[in-house]
């Protein structure tokens, strides 16, 4: 999602500017410099939306829309634009990874590229 559509200052960001993976997500100067409070929350949106959409199997732009401006509205955030296409592509990066992931066994990982 954040490589789909160009968020430098979000999850993904952070992690290539080599903040620590972990729940706390330990920062170090460069990561705080390239974090972006409204691009986290916006992306979190999109997850957020992602996963219901998923949960409930209508994997349709008209829906993902929908809670997408639900989630933003609630946050008080810009809801950002999002191309039924840039959907799509989205749609199709986690099914791909998704299939990676099931094939593992155990011990096995995934690098992803940033």
């Amino acid at each position: 999602m954040e490589k789909t559509l160009a968020i430098p200052g979000a999850f993904y960001g952070q992690l290539k500017a080599g903040a620590n993976i972990s729940f706390t997500l330990e920062h170090n100067q460069l990561s705080r410099q390239v974090a972006d409070k409204t691009q986290v929350w916006q992306t979190e949106s999109m997850v957020e939306s992602l996963q219901s959409l998923y949960w409930s199997q209508e994997l349709n732009f008209e829906a993902f829309s929908y809670l997408l401006e639900q989630s933003c509205e609630q946050r008080g955030l810009v809801i950002p634009q999002v191309s039924e296409h840039e959907f799509e592509q989205m749609l199709a990066s986690i099914t791909q990874l998704s299939t990676q992931w099931q094939s593992l066994a155990a011990g096995q990982s995934i690098t992803l590229a940033f």
